[in-house]
């Protein structure tokens, strides 16, 4: 069965709310491969100099728990995580369940790198709303079931575990139509 994976489900954990000035700590990737498996990626993502320290929120790092310290020990380069992520995107439809939030962050991680902002832009431009990009795809009870599924997945806060609640929320809806 045909999986679409071209559609890879974007998630961000971040420092803050982007209004505060907050910056991307972690991205998550998954997708349903053609043989029906999840794959899911993410990469912490170290503090940009250019990022201040004053929009770390430690109401934020409550919900994601994520420690600073381990961003700054684990954490990979900006700029690197930029090219692994257009690197894994590329040539696929992006859904965020979340798309003002991850466009923000995906922007402020792509301003580290040396992409002029027509390309920023257009990466930018590829994110779209989950539900939107899905609902042509399934019939009302696939919906349903797609639905259902997410709400019985608990969201972690963690990118990767959070982008494969809908890559594993569109399998099972796609088994059963």
């Amino acid at each position: 069965m045909q999986y679409l994976n071209d559609l890879v489900f974007l998630d961000f954990e971040a420092s803050s709310l982007p209004d505060t000035a907050g910056w991307p700590i972690e991205v998550g990737l998954s997708w349903v491969t053609d043989d029906g498996e999840i794959e899911t990626h993410s990469r912490l993502i170290r503090r940009w100099p250019d990022w201040s320290m004053d929009a770390w929120s430690a109401q934020s790092a409550a919900v994601h728990g994520i420690p600073y310290e381990v961003l700054e020990q684990e954490g990979w380069e900006a700029p690197e995580v930029a090219t692994w992520y257009l690197d894994l995107t590329k040539g696929r439809r992006i859904g965020s369940d979340a798309p003002d939030y991850d466009t923000a962050w995906l922007q402020r991680l792509l301003e580290t790198t040396t992409m002029g902002s027509f390309a920023v832009n257009r990466e930018i431009g590829k994110i779209g709303d989950s539900y939107t990009l899905i609902e042509p795809l399934l019939s009302s009870a696939a919906l349903d079931r797609y639905h259902e599924r997410l709400a019985r997945i608990r969201a972690p806060h963690r990118a990767g575990p959070d982008s494969a609640r809908h890559a594993k929320a569109l399998r099972v809806a796609m088994d059963s139509r």
